[in-house]
């Protein structure tokens, strides 16, 4: 369970991005899907020189494994090399593992967006193939959504711009930032939750405005106490 969106910043076409935002809650589940235990603020989104890559599926050591293994600097070219081929061999052996020890049901599927070869949004499926769109989702182009809260974040996005799909016209990095952020931070998906995991790729390199955001809220919990300290009163030496 969880929510993660990519979106293309298509506005200024000299200087394209793409954002891509993820939950950060990890769930505990039944049989029956039933949530019994959640783990916050853990990161969905694994990111190296010119990629990143969020996950939609059960979290467990060979999906960790996977993300050690593409993070290796010696590695790297293999998410170069799976754009190129639109196949994405080691996701195929990934997901073999992940049936042969847990069932078809816990395979995984990721979104990826890429510096190299171009600046690109993809969906990388179960089987390994990477693609510009899920099949049967051509219509939204320019933003790709995965997870159990798949729904919300499409009805919000075309919400949020007419009720038409995004296209390249007016959608600016910080508009897509803003679209990417309430997207997952207004989800009713009971599996989504946690500190926003929020990501910026294009020409100029990768930026990590998750982290930020995240000491930006520290920050201001700890403000706010001191401000509540001083209501009371001296600090006791």
């Amino acid at each position: 369970m969880t929510a993660t969106v990519g979106i293309m910043a298509y506005a200024d076409t000299r200087n394209k991005k793409i954002v891509l935002a993820s939950d950060s809650q990890l769930n505990e589940v039944d049989e029956a899907d039933t949530i019994l235990s959640r783990t916050v603020d853990f990161n969905k989104i694994a990111y190296g020189s010119y990629w990143a890559m969020s996950f939609s599926g059960t979290f467990n050591k060979q999906i960790s494994g996977f993300f050690r293994l593409i993070k290796h600097k010696s590695n790297e070219p293999l998410v170069e090399k799976a754009v190129k081929e639109k196949s994405f061999q080691e996701v195929i052996e990934l997901n073999r593992k992940i049936c042969r020890l847990s069932g078809l049901d816990n395979v995984a599927e990721f979104l990826l967006a890429t510096i190299k070869p171009e600046i690109g949004l993809y969906f990388v499926d179960s089987f390994g193939n990477v693609l510009e769109t899920p099949v049967g989702d051509e219509e939204n182009s320019d933003y790709i959504a995965l997870g159990s809260g798949k729904k919300f974040i499409k009805n919000f996005l075309e919400g949020s711009i007419g009720n038409r799909a995004i296209d390249q016209e007016g959608i600016t990095p910080g508009l897509a930032v803003r679209l990417a952020y309430d997207s997952i931070d207004k989800n009713d998906d009971p599996g989504t939750g946690g500190p926003i995991e929020l990501f910026m790729l294009g020409e100029d390199g990768i930026k990590n405005y998750g982290e930020r955001l995240r000491k930006a809220q520290k920050k201001a919990l700890k403000d706010e106490l001191e401000a509540i300290m001083n209501e009371l009163g001296p600090k006791i030496s």
